[in-house]
């Protein structure tokens, strides 16, 4: 039994059989859930992703426990720059825009979302619902659900089918002014 101790721990590791989202099963995208709900009710045309193109994506395989591990976002965290470019194109963005937007996951990382670009969409920072804006409903669901007050997929589900609906809710009627 000692001498397969060392062969069943590395089939174990190497196998993906680890909760932990370090290694490669992470960024493994046969274990992306792509949604396929209609579109937003309530955001403007500015305020949300078009629905076709960025319906919303998470690994279907993270946990409460990965995203609650510190830096786990970092670790995640891979969209190549001709993703980037890609989903200028997709959106008839011209690429010289680009300091007016950021490439926002529609599911954020902090709750499980994919890198898939179907997760993906320009964000403006401009604007009343603008991108840093949306950065804090963000930490605050990331907060609800390590600290069990929302479940994940609920969490995922409200901020992908309207944010800013999911930021009134969870945070102000009104947003302050968006800095």
């Amino acid at each position: 039994m000692i001498r397969l101790l060392p062969i069943l721990l590395s089939i174990f590791l190497i196998g993906g059989c680890s909760s932990a989202p370090e290694g490669g099963w992470i960024d493994d995208q046969s274990s992306t859930s792509i949604l396929t709900w209609g579109p937003a009710a309530g955001a403007g045309a500015t305020d949300g992703p078009d629905r076709k193109k960025t319906p919303g994506a998470y690994w279907s395989n993270v946990t409460v426990d990965d995203i609650a591990v510190p830096g786990y976002t970092s670790r995640v965290r891979n969209v190549p720059q001709s993703v980037k470019k890609k989903i200028f194109e997709q959106y008839s963005i011209p690429w010289e825009d680009r300091p007016e937007y950021e490439i926002d996951h529609l599911i954020p990382l902090t709750l499980g979302g994919s890198n898939d670009i179907t997760n993906l969409w320009p964000q403006p920072y401009s604007g009343q619902y603008g991108a840093r804006l949306k950065d804090k409903l963000e930490n605050k669901l990331h907060d609800l659900v390590v600290s069990g007050d929302l479940d994940l997929r609920e969490a995922q589900r409200e901020i992908a089918m309207d944010w800013v609906k999911c930021y009134k809710k969870h945070l102000a009627p009104q947003p302050e002014a968006n800095r």
